[in-house]
């Protein structure tokens, strides 16, 4: 005798989102049988199978990996299905915005010394702009408690710029101490180099050619091995 039955009901899915926009949320439909059934009915996995006719392509996610849940008691069913999340948009209107507002703001640091309200209002600007694309970008999610790891990515952005601010204040600090500096005989080609540099010139250029490139690429190497390895 074979029965078969229709239900149709609404479930929610539990999201994870330490690691968005690159998370992939694992949700599931539980079936118990009643407690009268037992000895008489139960599931069989290697007899069924699970169906999803449904459009895979949804706006914000992709339906993969459909199956049964395994290790389960003969009376329990669950079907369990992952929901990766499409990450184009996301891309283009944060990552891609944040690296080219870093970008601006790295180039502050080879303008000219003596042009200091170039360099602040490009760099106040930047950080300005950054922060506004953060806060839009948090409204849209959810209000959790936990850190994400876009927020991992904007906090550091957003400690770049204000370090190149701060580097700024900084050498001109600097530039106006210039005038008690004491002169070295220089005794080779870089020393010489070293010896006609202002010590502001000098920060600027720690700046922009070892702090500021060798941090990224730790970051990133530390971020983007996190986002592969969830």
């Amino acid at each position: 005798m074979t029965v078969i039955r229709r239900y149709t009901g609404i479930f929610t899915c539990s999201f994870e989102l330490y690691s968005y926009p690159f998370d992939v949320q694992v949700c599931g439909i539980d079936l118990m049988l009643p407690a009268d059934y037992e000895g008489y009915v139960e599931f069989s996995q290697q007899k069924g199978e699970v169906v999803y006719p449904g459009k895979k392509e949804l706006a914000l996610f992709t339906v993969k990996s459909i199956r049964f849940a395994k290790n389960l008691e003969k009376n329990q069913l669950r079907c369990e299905f992952e929901l990766h999340r499409r990450q184009g948009v996301i891309l283009l209107t944060t990552f891609l915005p944040s690296v080219l507002l870093l970008s601006v703001s790295w180039a502050t640091l080879f303008v000219k010394l003596k042009d200091l309200n170039v360099r602040a209002i490009m760099s106040l600007t930047t950080l300005l702009v950054l922060y506004t694309l953060f806060a839009q970008l948090s409204s849209s999610l959810p209000s959790t408690a936990a850190i994400k790891l876009i927020d991992i990515w904007f906090f550091f952005i957003i400690f770049l710029l204000f370090s190149n601010i701060m580097v700024h204040i900084f050498a001109e600090r600097l530039g106006r101490e210039e005038t008690n500096t004491v002169k070295i005989e220089p005794k080779g080609r870089f020393q010489a180099w070293q010896a006609r540099q202002p010590p502001a010139e000098k920060l600027l250029a720690v700046q922009r050619f070892v702090i500021i490139p060798g941090i990224i690429v730790i970051f990133n190497i530390l971020f983007w091995w996190q986002v592969f390895t969830q």
